[in-house]
This record gives structure tokens, sequence and C-alpha cells, in this order.
């Protein structure tokens, strides 16, 4: 239902990719993790292959969790990702994000 009522807010707000953050302390410790949401295959996997692999965002220490495909009849591609520095918080990771589609050409 999660994934189903994201991918309406996508369409809905015409938004090209959707990221969310979330926080959860396991044993005293924050672990952060983002997801992201898309139609674009593509773009979900340039995002992930530059969360995880540029230099400039070997800070946060990202790794791909999962990755998911459709929701409902709709493709909807998504990746999870576990943030190895819990102290990257969203004023970290905006800019970074920022950045990256400031500079996206899809090609």
């Amino acid at each position: 239902e999660f994934y189903k009522t994201a991918a309406n807010f996508t369409m809905e707000q015409n938004i090209d990719m959707l990221g969310i953050m979330s926080l959860d302390i396991k044993n005293g410790t924050p672990q952060r993790e983002l997801l992201l949401l898309s139609s674009n295959q593509q773009l979900v996997i340039d995002v992930t292959e530059y969360l995880t692999h540029d230099p400039s965002t070997s800070f946060l220490k990202l790794s791909t969790k999962m990755q998911g495909g459709m929701v409902d009849s709709e493709c909807y591609f998504s990746r999870q990702l576990s943030q190895g520095n819990s102290k990257g918080s969203r004023k970290q990771v905006a800019p970074v994000l920022q950045q990256f589609f400031a500079d996206y050409t899809g090609e």
C-alpha cells in the first residue's frame, strides 16, 4: 500500500523522482536509509550509481539494500539505500541530490 500511495503521489504532483529519508534507532544506534522511487528506471539507476560510486558522495557511505519494480500495473522502480554515515542528514543529502540533477542529462 505504501508504494502504491507514493507512486500515485509522484503522478499527481508530476514528480520525476521521489526520495524519502528515514531514521531508525536500533539498540541506541541511529540508522539512516534513503528510498528512491520513479517511473523512469534509468533515472533510478543513474541516481543510485551516483550516490554509491561518485567520489563526491562517498562521505555518505550509501549502499544498495533493495530494489523493486511494479506497483499495481504501473511500472515504478525503486531502490532502497542503506546509509553507513548516520550523521549525513538531509542537510548533506539534499545538496548532493541537487548537484546530481543540476548535472543530469539523462543520456
